[in-house]
C-alpha cells in the first residue's frame, strides 16, 4: 500500500487518534467479506493455499521486520486481487507491539478472535496466525470459531486450518515457518504449484 496522508483525526469517534490513509494497487477491490458473499458454499480449496500463504507473508513482514502485531486479521481487513495471486492486509488501528493491550474488538467478527486474545487482551503473533486461519476457514465455507471446514476440503489442509485456528500450540508464532510448511502440504495434496486465480463472479 502507498501512503497518502498521515495525521490526527479531527472528528468522529476517535478525535486526536493518529491515522494513516493508504491506497493500494488496482485490482484489490474485494474484501474477504465480498468473497464470502460471492461463494456462500466456499471457494475451491486450491486457491485457499496461495491466499493463506500471502497473508502469512504479510504477517511475517509485520511481525519480524516491523515488530508489530496486527490484532485484527479479519475479513474486512483482507483484500483479494481478483484474477491474480495477491492479498493485502489493511485496518491497522489495533496494531501495536507484542504483549501490549488489544485496543478494540470488532463485535461483528467476535468469532474470529481467539479466546486467549479476548481473555488476556494482549497482542501476540500466534493470535494473528489463528485469525488468519479462521479467515481461510470461512472462505472455504467453514466456521470461524471452530476452524472446521466442509468435508470437500482435503483432510491435511482441514487439519492444518483447525490446528492453527485453535491456538493450542504455544510454539505457534512463526508466520514464515507456517507459510513454508503450508507450501509442502500443498505439494503433497495438490501436486506442483499451479496458477489458480480466484475470480469474482460478476467479473468472470
Amino acid at each position: 500500500p502507498q501512503p497518502v496522508l498521515y495525521g490526527a483525526v479531527t472528528g468522529g469517534s476517535l478525535p486526536g487518534a493518529k491515522v494513516m490513509v493508504l491506497r493500494w494497487e488496482d485490482g484489490f477491490v474485494h474484501t474477504f467479506e465480498d468473497v464470502r458473499r460471492a461463494y456462500p458454499r466456499g471457494i475451491d480449496p486450491r486457491p485457499s493455499i496461495w491466499i493463506w500463504r500471502r497473508i502469512l507473508e504479510l504477517l511475517a513482514f509485520l511481525h519480524y521486520t516491523s515488530g508489530f502485531i496486527h490484532g485484527a486479521v479479519l475479513p474486512p481487513h483482507l483484500l483479494i486481487q481478483n484474477g491474480e495471486h495477491g492479498v493485502r492486509l489493511v485496518g491497522f488501528r489495533c496494531a501495536n507491539l507484542p504483549g501490549l493491550p488489544l485496543r478494540d474488538v470488532d463485535s461483528r467478527f467476535a468469532s474470529f478472535y481467539p479466546r486467549e486474545l479476548l481473555a488476556g487482551r494482549t497482542l501476540t503473533a500466534a493470535a494473528d496466525l489463528a485469525m488468519s486461519a479462521r479467515c481461510v476457514a470461512v472462505l472455504l465455507g467453514g466456521d470461524a470459531a471452530s476452524g472446521e471446514v466442509p468435508g470437500a476440503v482435503p483432510a491435511p489442509l482441514a487439519h492444518e486450518i483447525h490446528r492453527v485456528s485453535s491456538l493450542r500450540e504455544a510454539s505457534l508464532s512463526d508466520a514464515w515457518e507456517l507459510r513454508e510448511s503450508l507450501g509442502e502440504l500443498a505439494r503433497k495434496v495438490f501436486g506442483p504449484p499451479a496458477f489458480c486465480p480466484l475470480i469474482m463472479p460478476e467479473e468472470a
